[in-house]
């Protein structure tokens, strides 16, 4: 942090107006003080309060983001008996104090208590600590690396020195250039008993104190829940606290404890649970302090593990009945308390009990796997609604499914029976296809260039303005914060900019095609495809009628996505199964519905009826319990689909009984396909599809249901409402609770987000697989997926895909160099004697532990992540091993190899689980024989370079490179020259390898061009000095010095006799003047001789080629990293 940083600190007057931009600052512990001596205010006494930076609402500033900005407290939230005379107090002493440092401390920063922020924070802070603070007061709730310590008790001791008298500060740039570096990497957390005084302060009579103390202790961690804990019923004390703010403070601490049985017993406490209630009826105004107890809550019960289905606290749950009004608050209490409806366990079942857990969305916990049947799952997974190319969120869910099954199938062994749906009518699939064909029709009637473009100018600026009058509608609503529409608000805000943005640019390229003399119709098309086909929809849709048209458009799409997945490395399906084969069998399970009373018809089309099921005695909706009281205008338009007279959500009663009713069949109009059934002619809604042939192929009973985030509602809970209501429901309106569980394990897949929003063909923003696949392989995009969680949203970004290259490229180099040893180190050929000192039992020790790690974090619901994490422990310490160890044990570390090959090979990364390597490559006698070719050939061309480059033969090691580079490569073998001159090889996959090699090649001409950018940059600045050097030579000397502001009076030479005001110029002024005359008429004399004007002529024109040369590479970069 330099001085310039430090100023525009100090003049931002807006700069600490945000409280949550807040950097906190170096944490350390005051204790080692000397505080004798130092001057008191006297009247200005703090109150006891425990105090940290950056905590108090409204005060907190935000300082640089720089570890060394110290800002204790003080200088934030102290309180004092009297703020006012000593906020006057402090800004008058450090006025003084910081005179010569060029900062103000403004008085009217002051809020409440005293602000000091100043730029100069770590003399400023200290200032205020010398007087407020005792020693006990002076402390963080963690502490820092001794470096850091050293450097602030430097700073106090130059502080305390110039308050006493004994020494002149320094100014603030002297002082922080005198730091040394900080590293705060290595923070000691404090101990139980370090924390006595925080844990003092929770049973301070002061609410403020207690719920500051509180918070401090949260940021400890368990160390801090534990510190309250061992205080015998002061938890409990605090949980039945009457201030709301204190038990929100202490559930967010309970949240942070590691002990399930402690968590447990306080929630069920009867003398606490209560109290709990009575936080939440007490809270005012409800839709505020209700729902951050309940947002504290929630934090409880998933930080601290699977509480829902082991403690009963329905003296809280009973809250949500009183709360009814306020659907934020019930959601947040469905969420933290676990109210989704009873999720019935699987019965016992030994045999296919591995001891796996998964996150169920029934639950939203971590519970049991239990198969119904002994080792086999059913499975059903959601597939694409065949309508345009798949998209990288589409692989971030079937990737996922692929991965679980594999372990399932692989690593536990079970036989999954994974049935998949292909979506083959829908509104999505109708509208593209009927625009295809209307674009179709509309570009082969062979219109004029005028026509043409005066259609596309329309739709493109219809476009415009239709995106910005939604953004600016959306933003001028005025929703209940309560609802749910007000949680997706901001969402909608951001996705809408983001087509208000795509519209302008599209607008732009649009305005830059009209300026091209060649641009012909077809190009206007091309580019104004997707508005043109709306366009012409809403004109002419209805006369589409050919139903192979819309057949033919599903099934480019669906070949198109089954060679995604295949390209993908994703295993086939058991069985596929396609929504216009099962016609008729939804049309009986509809009519069974009807017949129950749970559907019913209206005006051609017939309906779930959401209230009538319930009186069955089945709860709706179940994965998103909140959404019963309300669907969002959003989630009823993605449910009943863009051509439904119901897609807007905002008038439902035309046919619609209930808001949260659901389309069963949907009657057709022209323009859509059309299957009889008793209601008319129609065509099945979405939710009725996967019910109908989940139910055909595996029955009333499935172990696993997957599909993405996205679909839990109402997606997935309409799905479960008509499956149970079909299976499980008599007409006599009742359902065999017992046995009324269609799906027992619901997983989701997190979404897959780019730039900060959900990838979708909506907001195009996506990636094609296929574009993807052009850029990384499936490997690559399959360890992406492998190193995050996948039951939560992840980011394409070049980040995350450049680690998964880092994790790749990192096992490939494992596996060479452990074939490289036990092809070079055999176990014949060195001794095998186990010794210490050759590190084997501590190595095997390490792989010992890293492997439980490894089973233990697939046990908790498919932590690839944490997996992959172990995996590579492993590989660090066998390459360690191999390095340090004087003998390397090859059977060791064989058995290390194949097992992060078999693993790798579960995971579908590597091909051959007993085969090293990521790619299989020849196996058996072919492999042996491949192995000597190869090695034999390394040798010669070892040979063969050494003489090269002894003999200083260009042509020669250009070849041996190309060889390397090029010949082998295509044969999927990877040459490396070490530095001494041997090589090694191995066999890979030749795309990937070559990719390799284009990217090293790219990356050299990014930085050719880089240094090319930077000499031109050197170029640019030296010629515009040169210019303006010799535009001012140009100046006769007679007038260079006739400045009327400055001077009076000048001599026939041109140099200054007085001053303006009259006075006569120095000697010093004068000498100073001859010097630059002298200098100037050497500059005049030499451009003249040069050519004068014409000579400053041409150094422009340099200058511009240059800057139009620098102009052009930085573009080219531009355009590149784009």
């Amino acid at each position: 942090m330099d001085r310039k940083q430090l100023q525009n600190v100090v003049d931002d007057d807006n700069a600490f107006d945000a409280p949550e931009e807040v950097t906190r600052g170096v944490a350390l512990d005051y204790s080692a003080i000397d505080m004798s001596g130092l001057p008191n205010f006297g009247a200005a006494k703090p109150l006891s309060k425990i105090c940290r930076s950056g905590r108090f609402e409204g005060l907190p500033p935000r300082c640089p983001a720089d570890p060394m900005y110290i800002y204790p407290v003080t200088s934030v939230d102290v309180y004092t008996q009297d703020h006012q005379l000593t906020a006057n107090s402090v800004v008058e002493f450090l006025e003084d104090v910081m005179e010569d440092c060029d900062i103000t401390v403004k008085q009217d920063k002051f809020k409440l208590a005293m602000d000091v922020y100043d730029a100069w924070g770590q003399m400023a802070s200290v200032c205020v600590l010398i007087f407020f603070l005792s020693e006990e007061q002076m402390r963080f709730c963690f502490r820092c690396d001794q470096g850091s310590r050293d450097v602030f008790l430097d700073v106090f001791e130059r502080c305390r020195a110039h308050l006493m008298g004994e020494a002149t500060p320094s100014t603030s740039a002297e002082l922080l250039d005198s730091m040394p570096p900080l590293d705060m990497e290595d923070v000691d957390m404090p101990t139980v008993e370090e924390l006595s005084f925080e844990v003092d302060m929770v049973e301070d009579t002061n609410e403020s104190v207690k719920c500051e103390a509180l918070s401090v202790l949260c940021d400890c961690g368990d160390v801090g829940a534990q510190a309250v804990l061992t205080r015998k019923g002061l938890m409990s004390k605090v949980l039945a606290d009457e201030a709301t703010c204190v038990v929100i403070a202490a559930c967010r601490l309970l949240g942070h404890c590691e002990s399930n049985e402690v968590t447990i017993q306080l929630l069920t406490d009867e003398e606490v649970a209560p109290s709990l209630l009575e936080g939440l009826l007490a809270a005012e105004p409800l839709s505020a302090k209700a729902n951050k107890l309940a947002d504290a809550l929630v934090e409880v019960l998933r930080l601290s593990g699977d509480l829902v289905a082991q403690c009963d606290i329905h003296s809280v749950a009973d809250a949500s009945d009183i709360f009814v009004a306020d659907n934020r608050v019930c959601r947040s209490l469905d969420q933290c308390l676990g109210i989704f409806p009873e999720w019935h366990k699987p019965k016992a079942n030994p045999l296919g009990d591995m001891g796996l857990k998964v996150h169920n969305s029934l639950t939203d916990t971590k519970v049991p796997f239990i198969p119904i049947n002994g080792k086999e799952v059913r499975m059903y997974v959601c597939g694409p609604t065949v309508y345009d190319s798949a998209h990288m969120g589409h692989a971030r869910a079937y990737l996922t499914f692929d991965i679980i099954r594999r372990i399932l199938e692989d690593y536990f062994q079970y036989r999954v029976f994974y049935q998949m749906n292909i979506t083959d009518i829908d509104d999505k699939i109708i509208l593209k296809a009927r625009k295809a064909e209307l674009v179709r029709q509309y570009s082969s009637s062979h219109h004029s260039l005028e026509k043409v473009k005066a259609d596309c100018g329309f739709v493109v600026e219809r476009n415009v303005q239709k995106a910005h009058q939604k953004l600016t509608e959306m933003k001028a609503e005025n929703i209940d914060p309560s609802s749910r529409e007000f949680e997706e608000q901001s969402t909608l805000v951001a996705q809408q900019e983001m087509k208000v943005g795509q519209a302008e640019d599209l607008k732009a390229k649009f305005d830059a095609l009209s300026a091209s003399p060649s641009a012909d119709g077809q190009n206007f098309i091309d580019l104004c495809r997707d508005l043109l086909a709306d366009w012409l929809d809403e004109q002419f849709g209805a006369t589409i009628e050919d139903k192979e048209i819309f057949y033919a458009h599903a099934r480019k799409y669906e070949k198109e996505f089954l060679e995604d997945c295949e390209s993908l490395g994703i295993r086939e399906p058991t069985v596929m199964t396609r929504i216009t084969e099962y016609v008729p069998e939804v049309v009986e399970f509809i009519k069974t519905l009807v017949q129950r009373g749970i559907a019913y018809e209206s005006k051609g089309s017939v309906y779930f009826d959401t209230e009538r099921y319930k009186t069955h005695g089945f709860d709706y909706p179940k994965l998103v319990p909140s959404a019963g009281k309300g669907a969002t205008d959003a989630e009823i338009a993605e449910g009943e689909g863009a051509l439904s007279a119901n897609a807007t959500g905002g008038d439902f009663g035309s046919e619609k009984r209930h808001r949260n009713d659901f389309a069963l069949w949907k009657s057709s109009k022209r323009g859509e396909p059309s299957w009889e059934s008793p209601w008319g002619p129609g065509r099945p809604g979405w939710h009725i599809e996967c019910s109908v042939m989940a139910s055909e192929v595996l029955g009333a009973h499935i172990d696993i249901h997957g599909g993405g985030s996205d679909l839990k509602f109402p997606h997935h809970d309409n799905e479960i409402a008509q499956s149970e209501a079909y299976h499980f429901s008599d007409s006599c309106g009742s359902c065999d609770t017992a046995d009324s569980q269609w799906v027992n394990y619901f997983l989701h897949a997190g979404h897959l987000h780019i730039k900060g929003l959900k990838m979708s063909k909506s907001l195009k923003n996506f990636i094609t697989i296929r574009q993807a696949l052009q850029s990384y392989t499936a490997r690559q995009l399959r360890i992406m997926f492998l190193l995050q969680q996948w039951d939560k949203p992840i980011n394409f970004s070049d980040q995350t895909i450049a680690e998964a290259k880092d994790k790749e490229s990192r096992f490939n180099s494992f596996f060479n160099r452990v074939k490289e040893l036990l092809r070079t180190r055999p176990p014949y050929s060195i001794r095998q004697k186990w010794e210490e000192e050759s590190l084997d039992f501590s190595i095997n020790d390490q792989i010992a532990t890293a492997m439980a790690a490894v089973h233990e974090a697939i046990c908790d619901n498919f932590n690839t992540s944490e997996a992959m994490t172990q995996l590579d422990n492993i590989v660090t310490a066998v390459n360690s091993y191999m390095v340090k160890s004087e003998n390397p044990k090859a059977p060791l570390v064989q058995q290390a190899a194949q097992y992060v090959q078999k693993m790798l090979t579960i995971f579908g990364v590597a091909d051959n689980a007993d085969v090293l390597g990521l790619s299989s490559g020849a196996q058996g006698e072919e492999s042996k024989t491949l192995s000597k070719v190869l090695t034999a050939f390394a040798s010669f061309r070892e040979q063969l370079r050494s003489a090269a480059q002894a003999d200083k033969n260009k042509t020669l090691l250009r070849m041996c490179d190309e060889l390397r580079d090029e010949t082998m490569v295509d044969l999927g073998v990877r040459l490396e020259d070490k530095a001494d001159g041997s090589s090694v090889w191995s066999l890979e996959d030749p795309l990937a390898l070559k990719r390799e090699i284009e990217s090293k090649k790219a990356q050299k001409k990014r930085e050719a061009r880089l240094k090319e950018r930077r000499k031109l940059e050197t170029k640019v600045q030296e010629k515009a000095k040169e210019l303006q050097r010799w535009t001012k030579a140009l100046v006769d000397p007679v007038e260079f010095l006739r400045d009327e502001s400055k001077y009076g009076s000048w001599d026939e030479a041109g140099l200054p006799l007085t001053f303006a005001d009259g006075s006569e110029i120095s000697k010093k002024a004068r000498k100073q003047a001859v010097k630059e005359m002298d200098k100037h008429v050497k500059d005049h004399t030499e451009v003249e001789a040069r050519g004068g004007q014409t000579y400053v002529q041409t150094v422009e024109k340099e200058l511009n080629d240059f800057q139009e040369q620098l102009n052009h590479a930085t573009a080219s970069s531009d355009e590149e990293s784009a």
